[in-house]
């Protein structure tokens, strides 16, 4: 499934905010900016969305606000379906039926597992079958910047294959 637009109406930090023109064929989709321009708080909703669609929950004390632009505005959310309203995602194809919503969403950050990640050669990544992901149990798993050279690597092909392809 593969997600077409995203549309967020009072949610979190936005008062307004619609993601369109997502490419059908795209394989990643990056969002880039500053610390504090609402990046995480899209991959929230997504979160969100794919909760309420899979059950519903109170929402206790003060964590409804936490969803809310402005919870002096509104009366307080009480469950997450009330969250979710908020949230509006359209897929290419059909939307993802009640027991798909929980891997509808891959989101991941390099940033999360390995702060200082940067991608300053680029090459081709061996497969991670290939490779050994811990020597210790309490290393941190570099899988992620890994498979974050292998996408970057995908896609850089990619984009040479069509470069030739095209009259």
């Amino acid at each position: 499934m593969r997600i077409k637009s995203v549309r967020l109406t009072n949610y979190k930090r936005f008062a307004s905010l619609t993601l369109t023109n997502i490419p059908e064929s795209a394989r990643l989709v990056v969002l880039l900016g500053p610390n504090g321009c609402g990046k995480s708080s899209v991959f929230d909703a997504f979160l969100a969305k794919a909760q309420a669609q899979r059950n519903n929950y109170a929402l206790q004390g003060q964590f409804a606000d936490y969803y809310q632009k402005d919870s002096s505005s509104e009366a307080a959310l009480r469950s997450i379906s009330e969250v979710a309203r908020k949230i509006d995602i359209s897929f290419y194809g059909k939307e993802p039926v009640h027991d798909q919503w929980h891997s509808v969403f891959y989101i991941r950050t390099a940033y999360r597992n390995e702060a200082d990640f940067q991608l300053e050669t680029l090459g081709r990544v061996p497969p991670s079958v290939e490779t050994s992901r811990f020597a210790r149990i309490i290393d941190p798993d570099q899988a992620v910047s890994a498979n974050y050279r292998r996408l970057s690597w995908r896609r850089i092909a990619d984009l040479d294959r069509e470069a030739h392809s095209r009259p």
